[in-house]
């Protein structure tokens, strides 16, 4: 109960009176970027728990990704994180990915980067599967850290990705989920 009241005063403090879902998200995927710094390479990665990630400000990258999803479900986002593999399947990265308007958009909350259309305005994931997106980062433009259209062809249909541990964190949602299973 103490994490779950945790998480929904950060979640207010990141959105405050925001209602708008997308201005919720992006500022959520800010304040991920900028306050989940990238595990320093000398310490041990511990997985125990998200708060905890939070709390340390630090983690490797689906950690970031979690905590990202988590935060979003906390704001009332459907979201969650997930593997996607590169075309030969021979690599792997961990990517966000967060409803809005009923349209899943794709982030890369551990590098800050996340897709935009023709237009400026967040690539949905069909936008981004087909290639009509670029890249845009947060905070001063950076050269690519990867290069993501080598996964476009196998990001995840959303309607398949089904209940994940960032989905259910609040204990309302992980009783269902504990009475259904």
């Amino acid at each position: 109960m103490d994490r779950h009241y945790n998480y929904k005063q950060l979640v207010q403090r990141i959105i405050k009176n925001e209602h708008d879902e997308q201005k919720k998200v992006t500022k959520i995927f800010s304040w991920t970027y900028h306050n989940i710094k990238k595990q320093p390479e000398n310490l041990p990665v511990i997985d125990d728990h998200v708060w905890h990630i939070i709390v340390r400000r630090y983690g490797v990258i689906d950690q970031s990704c979690d905590v990202f999803a988590t935060l979003c479900n906390y704001a009332g986002i459907d979201a969650f994180f997930c593997d996607v593999s590169a075309k030969d399947k021979d690599k792997k990265i961990v990517l966000s990915f967060a409803r809005v308007h009923n349209r899943w958009y794709v982030f890369d909350p551990y590098n800050g980067v996340y897709f935009i259309n023709t237009a400026g305005e967040l690539a949905d994931i069909s936008a981004v599967k087909k290639g009509y997106c670029r890249l845009e980062y947060l905070g001063v433009p950076k050269k690519a850290v990867l290069d993501y259209r080598i996964y476009f062809d196998n990001m995840p249909d959303p309607k398949d990705v089904g209940l994940k541990r960032e989905r259910i964190q609040s204990p309302f949602k992980r009783l269902i989920y504990e009475l259904r299973k």
